[in-house]
């Protein structure tokens, strides 16, 4: 698992992303683990589950089309109750890309 954590922040800094220690700052690319199967990981660099998961209709709509009945450690849900029970009220739409 940390190997994979690595291997995304390489991505990250790869694509011009630089060390920032503010929060939610403007940045060119930000790769979030959502979760690693049953892991769970609580520590400074990581923590798994994502903390805000269950916050975010862009993060729960499209994973609930890919699998609605996933089990989210410990939250112990499906991702389909964690979308009906989701606060955030901001518009998400799927955009159909043609190649």
């Amino acid at each position: 698992m940390i190997d994979f954590f690595k291997v995304t922040k390489e991505i990250e800094f790869e694509m011009g992303r630089k060390l920032d220690s503010r929060k939610n700052y403007p940045r060119i690319i930000d790769i979030d683990i959502l979760t690693f199967s049953d892991t769970i990981i609580n520590n400074i660099n990581l923590e798994l589950p994502h903390p805000r998961l269950h916050e975010r209709k862009f993060v729960l709509i499209p994973w609930n089309e890919i699998d609605s009945s996933y089990i989210i450690p410990s939250f112990d849900k499906p991702v389909s109750s964690l979308l009906k029970n989701v606060k955030d009220i901001s518009k998400v739409r799927k955009l159909n890309i043609v190649l």
